[in-house]
């Protein structure tokens, strides 16, 4: 996990059309801080700044919220371009969009 350092939101983020949803905010949130901020090699991959390799059930558990409540707000996430996802049978690279 990262630890220590900043990152900045723009004020567009209270545009989104899912600033009203708490536990979205909260992934995103969450994404913001946790994903890489430099390329980094993982399991023989190439994770870039901007994204993150997940398991849906341990995200779920870190966030605090159902796994079935966050497929459901990452589904929204991807529809709203926040967020891109690549699935594989064992993990999920989330890309933010505009990091």
């Amino acid at each position: 996990m990262i630890t220590g350092g900043f990152f900045r939101v723009s004020r567009d983020v209270l545009e989104w059309e899912l600033i009203d949803d708490p536990k979205a905010v909260l992934v995103l949130f969450r994404l913001f801080a946790s994903v890489n901020y430099k390329p980094q090699k993982w399991h023989g991959i190439t994770i870039e700044a901007g994204q993150r390799v997940i398991s849906y059930e341990k995200f779920a558990e870190e966030v605090g919220i159902p796994k079935t409540t966050l497929i459901g707000i990452l589904d929204r996430m991807d529809k709203t371009g926040v967020t891109d996802r690549k699935p594989t049978a064992k993990y999920t690279i989330i890309t933010l969009k505009k990091y």
